[in-house]
C-alpha cells in the first residue's frame, strides 16, 4: 500500500500569525516524514525551522466511546515557522542564535568560527564602529551630521543583536556606554533671543523695585539713603542688552536678504 499523500496548506490562528497547516488523509503523521517533507517538497520551498504545538490537555483525551464522534482516518498539524532574530509566534519572545550548537557551540553547518570566537569577533568590530562613530561626532561641523553618525553606530548594535551575537542585555549596556556620545544641539537663535528677552524683564523689575523703595525714603525723608540706593543702578546694563539685542535682529534681516 503506497504511503498516505502529505498536503500542506498556508494559513493564519486567531491571531494573525502565519501558520503551515500539514493534512494526512490517512495515517497518522511522524516527525521523520514530516522533517522530510518540510526539507525536499517543493524544491526545498518549505525548508526553515518551525514550532510545533502538541496539545495535551484534558479536553483531548478519550470519553467513554458511546457519544464520541467517528475516528477521522487522516492527521492534521499546524507548524509555526520561526525566523531567526525575529521574535516568537508563539511566545513573542525574541528567538536566540540558531547558527551554532547550544551545547558546544560549534558552527552547525560545519564551517566558520565557534560561538565563542564570533562574539569575541563582534566585540572587537562593533569597538572600532564606536570609536569611528565617536571620532566622526567629534569632528562633524553639523548637529544632523552628527545625529547620523550617532543612530547609525546604535543601528549596528541593533543588528548584532538581530543576528544573535550579542544578546538583550549587551546591547542595552552598549546603548548606555555610546549614550554618552549623543551630541548637543547648538541653542537657536529664537532661544537666544527669548534668553536675552527675560533677562531684559528680570533687570528692569529690578530697576522698579529700586525706584520704588527710593521713593519711600525720599517720602521717609532719607534723601541721602535714596540717593544713594539710585547710583547702585547701572544704566549699561539695560543698554548692553539693547545693543545686543539689536544685534541679533540685524544679523537675521541680513540673512533673509541672502536667502
Amino acid at each position: 500500500m503506497a504511503a498516505a499523500k502529505i498536503e500542506a496548506m498556508w494559513d493564519y490562528d486567531m491571531h494573525d500569525n502565519s501558520i503551515l497547516v500539514l493534512e494526512k488523509k490517512r495515517g497518522k503523521l511522524s516527525l521523520n516524514e514530516v522533517g522530510d517533507f518540510l526539507r525536499y517538497e517543493k524544491r526545498g520551498g518549505f525548508q526553515g525551522n518551525y514550532v510545533l504545538i502538541i496539545r495535551a490537555t484534558e479536553a483531548t483525551c478519550g470519553g467513554s466511546g458511546w457519544m464520541d464522534e467517528v475516528e477521522k482516518k487522516g492527521d492534521q498539524w499546524v507548524l509555526y515557522q520561526v525566523e531567526q532574530g525575529e521574535p516568537c509566534p508563539v511566545c513573542s519572545h525574541m528567538t536566540p542564535s540558531i547558527q551554532w550548537c547550544e551545547s558546544c557551540g560549534e558552527p552547525l553547518n560545519g564551517e566558520g568560527p565557534t560561538k565563542e570566537q564570533a562574539f569575541e569577533n563582534t566585540e572587537k568590530l562593533l569597538a572600532t564602529m564606536r570609536r569611528e562613530a565617536t571620532e566622526m561626532i567629534r569632528a562633524g561641523s553639523t548637529y544632523e551630521g552628527k545625529m547620523a553618525w550617532y543612530h547609525s553606530h546604535l543601528g549596528s548594535l541593533d543588528f548584532a543583536r538581530q543576528m544573535g551575537l550579542i544578546t538583550e542585555e549587551r546591547r542595552q549596556q552598549l546603548y548606555k556606554e555610546f549614550g554618552k556620545n549623543r551630541p548637543e544641539k547648538a541653542p537657536q537663535k529664537i532661544d537666544r533671543k527669548i534668553e536675552l528677552i527675560k533677562r531684559m524683564q528680570a533687570e528692569m523689575d529690578h530697576r522698579a523695585e529700586v525706584e520704588e523703595k527710593a521713593v519711600q525714603l525720599i517720602t521717609e525723608g532719607k534723601h541721602g539713603e535714596a540717593v544713594a540706593l539710585l547710583n547702585t543702578l547701572d544704566d549699561s546694563v539695560i543698554a548692553g542688552m539693547q545693543e545686543e539685542f539689536e544685534e541679533m535682529e540685524a544679523g537675521e534681516e541680513h540673512g533673509k536678504s541672502r536667502e
